[in-house]
């Protein structure tokens, strides 16, 4: 996921898939991924929706969140939200 691109052709969606990983590659919920409707908040709220889809699918172990330019400080910005908590 990046956080105004689309992402769902990434070249690391079909490597990693090669490699025997399941891939949910996914977009934001904006019209035509726009950064200006995309706050980081929404953008939060969408990765957690794709974890929390992926740790329903039976054989699942763990989930490892990628982005890619854009899409790094949407993980990091998730996964602190995730453990931290909002202050």
């Amino acid at each position: 996921m990046h956080r105004d691109s689309n992402f769902l052709s990434h070249l690391a969606t079909g490597e990693l898939s090669s490699r025997g990983m399941v891939v949910l590659a996914m977009n934001p919920r904006c019209d035509n991924n726009e950064a200006r409707c995309a706050p980081w908040e929404n953008n939060a709220l969408d990765v957690k929706q794709g974890v929390e889809f992926l740790r329903n699918v039976p054989g699942i172990e763990s989930v490892v969140l990628f982005g890619h330019s854009g899409g790094g400080p949407t993980m990091s910005f998730y996964q602190a939200v995730a453990e931290q908590g909002v202050e």
